[in-house]
């Protein structure tokens, strides 16, 4: 992110600004939402691995996407977009740093490689939410946040399915909002 993006004219040297500066002016705009990983055993995000963004407005995301080649907008996406907004409900006292440094609100990497959508709530009662905005979701998935996160609830949301299983559950995107009240 500290890459210098622009280039002076003729002599001069390239322009200071850098992606990681136009990412922390939209977050401080309240319009990128900037999620870290979370570091097992710790009190602190991992800073050192990528970062995930999500737009606080579906208009923005749609006109990021829009202009650049090859991508399209994809519903999923979306869905993982409005998730990540909705989680983010943040204590009014941090509120100032809210959308560039969430302090409830995380990534998780697996030991495989992959990695979970959203790890909500404080260290200690976090709940692990995947979103997988499909017809048939697949359930090992689904079977495998309980295994990460033993004794912690863990939700898949999901395109259309309503399910309850004794170590987690599969709720639709239309009544996750819903189930957060």
């Amino acid at each position: 992110m500290d890459v210098p993006l622009g280039r002076g004219s003729g002599k001069s040297s390239p322009q200071p600004q850098t992606m990681r500066s136009y990412i922390e002016l939209l977050t401080d705009c309240y319009q990128l939402l900037v999620l870290y990983f979370w570091r097992p055993g710790s009190g602190s995000s991992d800073l050192s691995r990528d970062k995930k963004l999500y737009f606080a407005d579906p208009l923005l995301h749609t006109l990021a996407l829009s202009g650049a080649p090859g991508l399209a907008s994809d519903p999923a996406e979306l869905v993982e977009n409005l998730v990540a907004l909705l989680r983010a409900v943040t204590p009014r006292d941090e509120l100032a740093d809210a959308f560039n440094d969430p302090s409830a609100l995380h990534v998780w990497g697996t030991s495989s490689g992959g990695e979970i959508d959203f790890v909500c709530g404080s260290r200690r009662q976090a709940v692990a939410v995947e979103v997988a905005y499909q017809r048939s979701p697949d359930r090992r998935k689904a079977a495998a946040l309980p295994k990460v996160f033993p004794g912690r609830p863990c939700i898949m949301v999901t395109r259309d399915a309503l399910e309850w299983h004794e170590r987690y559950v599969l709720v639709p995107a239309a009544l996750f909002p819903w189930a957060l009240a």
